[in-house]
C-alpha cells in the first residue's frame, strides 16, 4: 500500500477496523478499473448493497481525483478521510461544487468524525435510505 505511516497505520488501518467492526466487507488498495482514472481507492467498503469508497487525505491536491475513481467505480459515498478542519476545509474549498453531487455522496470528515460516522451511522446506511442520508445529514461537513 502507497502512502506513509500516517496515511496506512494510523487513517487507514483504523477506519478499516472501524468498518469490519460494523460488519462490513473491506478491500484495501481496490482498483477503479482499465479505464481513465486509473489507479486504486485505498479502501472499498460493502455493505447493504451500499458501496463506500474511502481514500485518506493528507493534502488537498489529490481530492477531485479521489472523487473521480469513486464515480468510476459507481460508488454511493465517498468518504475522504483528513487529519484536521484545516485539510477539510482545502478538500472542501478545491472540490467547489463537486461535493454536492448526488452520486456519489462526497463526505469529507476528520479521522474522530469518520470513525464515530462508521459506528454511528453506516450501519444504518442502505441502498434503499441512502437519498434520506443525502438530503438529511448533507454530502459533507468538516
Amino acid at each position: 500500500m502507497r502512502g506513509g505511516f500516517v496515511h496506512n497505520r494510523v487513517i487507514v488501518d483504523r477506519l478499516e477496523a472501524a468498518f469490519r467492526a460494523a460488519g462490513a466487507d473491506t478491500y484495501r488498495e481496490y482498483p477503479t478499473g482499465p479505464r481513465p482514472p486509473r489507479g486504486f481507492v485505498d479502501l472499498a467498503v460493502t455493505k447493504n448493497g451500499v458501496l463506500v469508497v474511502c481514500e485518506a487525505e493528507l493534502r488537498a491536491t489529490r481530492a477531485t481525483l479521489a472523487v473521480d475513481k469513486a464515480v468510476a467505480l459507481h460508488a454511493d459515498v465517498v468518504l475522504l478521510v483528513v487529519p484536521n478542519r484545516t485539510v477539510a476545509l482545502a478538500i472542501l474549498n478545491r472540490l467547489g461544487h463537486r461535493a454536492r453531487l448526488d452520486r456519489p455522496a462526497v463526505c469529507v470528515l476528520t479521522l474522530g468524525r469518520a470513525l464515530l460516522w462508521v459506528a454511528d451511522c453506516f450501519p444504518f446506511l442502505t441502498a434503499r435510505n441512502l437519498s434520506v442520508f443525502e438530503r438529511k445529514a448533507g454530502p459533507h461537513a468538516p
